[in-house]
């Protein structure tokens, strides 16, 4: 454990890039930080923070990470595109309101452990959409959502990118089922649920909104008839 500390804080004292990242990550000044490594009692007290984890995933032609502030003239050039919209609220979003959509993205995964990855393209790292589960506390049950950047259409990439966050869901959080709850009309995001083999349960109106309940089970877990 002394070794371990030491590492630490000769790491801290080191100044790079890395351990930048870890003193903004603590809120910590580096005399700070290389204070509560030495000082058992300070580290016992002062690490009052709640941290959450977001996973990165990897397909052939996609990566599924957190988002960041960075991916914000992405995002909101996507979230402007009123067919990017027409199925989820058909309401063009400001930069201010991508911002806060982005925002809430982040602090479900604080509360429910889950919720929705960015998505960039494995090749060049350009921001390509989302993916996740996305569960509002007024949703009947969790959603395996996806959309994404117009730029990134017709290449089976939603089908890829919902593939890798529905397993991953079934398999860190034991979920048996996802709904993919999808606008009529939303012709594109149907052959996706279709092509991972959700079948449809319904219908139900969501904040306004008729749309479509389509279900994903987990391995095992499908009704039988």
């Amino acid at each position: 454990m002394a070794e371990l500390k030491d590492h630490i804080v000769n790491f801290i004292a080191s100044y790079n890039e890395e351990a930048r990242w870890f003193m903004r990550t603590m809120c910590l000044a580096p005399e700070t930080a290389q204070t509560m490594f030495r000082d058992p009692a300070i580290l016992g007290t002062r690490c009052l923070m709640t941290v959450f984890e977001i996973p990165s995933l990897r397909t052939d032609h996609l990566v599924l990470r957190a988002f960041r502030a960075t991916d914000i003239d992405a995002w909101a050039s996507m979230e402007a595109e009123p067919e990017v919209r027409r199925y989820r609220g058909n309401n063009p979003r400001t930069r201010t309101e991508s911002w806060t959509a982005m925002e809430r993205s982040l602090g479900q995964w604080a509360l429910r452990g889950y919720g929705l990855f960015a998505l960039e393209l494995a090749a060049d790292r350009r921001f390509a959409g989302f993916t996740g589960v996305l569960h509002p506390e007024d949703w009947p049950e969790p959603e395996l959502a996806y959309s994404l950047a117009p730029h990134a259409w017709g290449q089976g990439l939603a089908t890829e990118a919902a593939t890798a966050a529905r397993d991953w869901a079934f398999a860190r959080h034991g979920l048996r089922r996802l709904a993919s709850f999808i606008m009529p009309g939303n012709v594109r995001s149907i052959r996706v649920a279709q092509r991972l083999g959700a079948v449809r349960e319904g219908d139900v109106d969501l904040r306004g909104h008729p749309a479509q309940w389509w279900v994903h089970y987990a391995p095992g877990h499908r009704p039988t008839v």
